[in-house]
């Protein structure tokens, strides 16, 4: 598990996470589909609003809320649970078309 970050909505937005770097990257150079769960180390108040005001789906729940957006090249759903209070962020990559 390593910390790094990634920018579903820009180089300006940093969200810092905990997971596999190596695979998450080649997955996102090659285009491939795949569903990568990060665990959120910092994510700035701004960049959180952000998150939120762009998401095309929301909801909340007594098990916690989440927030889901399509993407550019890659969809996210951030949530965070009520149980631990751990938040996530799944990351869907695809391939890119012109």
């Amino acid at each position: 598990m390593t910390t790094f970050e990634i920018y579903p909505l820009g180089r300006d937005y940093p969200i810092t996470v905990r997971g596999n770097k190596s695979k998450y990257f080649r997955d996102l150079n090659e285009g491939n589909y795949r569903v990568h769960v990060f665990e959120v180390v910092n994510l700035p108040n701004y960049t959180m609003r952000l998150l939120l005001k762009h998401a095309t789906d929301r909801s909340a729940s007594r098990f916690g809320w989440y927030a889901h957006s399509n993407g550019k090249f890659m969809d996210y759903n951030y949530r965070k649970t009520r149980r631990t209070g751990i938040r996530y962020i799944d990351i869907n990559t695809y391939r890119r078309t012109l």
